[in-house]
């Protein structure tokens, strides 16, 4: 017994050496050593599952994705949830709150060594849809997408509305280019998260992509409304309503000398002012929220001078001019 107990001694001393000097790697941002002394310390005591589940976390930090993955993979073959009691108390020399293996250990350190106080108890939520969105992600990262997909399907079953299932999943959609998938989820995410701007405009990307200008304009609009300062929001519609021009222009060229071919000429001249000046608002908001944008002030420079406005367009002549010498 004797033996037994310098054995566990010596054990939980190296343990505790591991932890520490991956905690003292991972503050100076050595990830791939903080992961390996992570790896070590579950090795010495591999009921503290807790440590492999970090090695797994910083390994992904470091991008060494298929080291992460085998830690991903032995959790989930060993079932880790993650569902435990943490002991906690803060170290008294550097104020920072600490986490121990055990509450023994915990007791330890704040009754017999004094070296700790402020203990408290917590108990960790389930990280299982955690480890499997992580493979997922990283089989995203390699473009396995298959695979990704099939980890998914195993998280979905645990939580099929996890707003970072739903994002994850949509964007492996897109990048098998699957639009109407991506869409159908982005959608889905908005049930959840109704005033999330990135979503609203990415609909607005989609639908412009489809040609469907009108639902394009009214995403971006609801983005704006959302968040005023949504620069991208703005580019996008003023952009996609300049593509207008490009078939009026060509319609223009083709009219010959009739009576019928003026009168259409004319109709289409409207038609072109109308679209400049329903693209003005958005650039201007554009060059008001970044007075460095280049391309909008040129922009404006140049419808400003197609619609005959000299004082606009000396303004933005000047402008740009500044822009480009600086």
């Amino acid at each position: 017994k004797i033996y037994t107990a310098k054995i566990d001694d010596i054990f939980t001393d190296l343990f505790n050496s591991f932890i520490n000097d991956s905690r003292t790697a991972l503050e100076v941002k050595n990830y791939k050593n903080s992961y390996l002394n992570l790896e070590a310390a579950y090795n010495v005591s591999n009921k503290d599952t807790l440590y492999l589940y970090n090695a797994a976390l910083v390994a992904t930090e470091a991008k060494d994705y298929n080291i992460a993955l085998g830690f991903y993979e032995k959790l989930i073959e060993l079932g880790y949830s993650g569902i435990s009691m943490n002991y906690y108390a803060v170290e008294k020399e550097s104020g920072k709150e600490q986490v121990f293996q055990d509450e023994k250990s915990r007791n330890f350190s704040v009754d017999v060594i004094g070296t700790h106080d402020s203990p408290r108890d917590e108990m960790a939520e389930s990280v299982e849809i955690d480890i499997l969105r992580s493979v997922a992600a990283i089989y995203k990262t390699q473009e396995n997408f298959l695979k990704s997909i099939e980890y998914l399907e195993k998280a979905k079953l645990i939580n099929e509305n996890d707003i970072n299932l739903i994002l994850l999943e949509s964007n492996i959609r897109w990048d098998m280019g699957e639009v109407d998938a991506y869409q159908r989820l982005i959608s889905k995410a908005l049930e959840i998260e109704p005033n999330n701007v990135d979503l609203i405009f990415n609909l607005g990307v989609v639908n412009a992509d489809k040609g469907n200008f009108d639902d394009a304009i009214s995403y971006y609009d609801k983005a704006i409304e959302i968040d005023p300062s949504y620069t991208k929001a703005y580019l996008n519609a003023a952009a996609l309503i300049l593509e207008k021009e490009g078939p009026m222009i060509e319609e223009m060229n083709s009219l010959g000398m009739s009576t019928a071919d003026y009168n259409r000429y004319d109709e289409l001249k409207i038609e072109r002012e109308n679209l400049y000046k329903s693209a003005i608002p958005y650039l201007e908001k554009v060059y008001n929220l970044e007075n460095d944008n280049l391309s909008a002030a040129r922009t404006l420079k140049n419808i400003y001078s197609a619609l005959g406005d000299t004082e606009q367009e000396n303004k933005y002549k000047v402008i740009v001019a500044e822009l480009e010498n600086n």
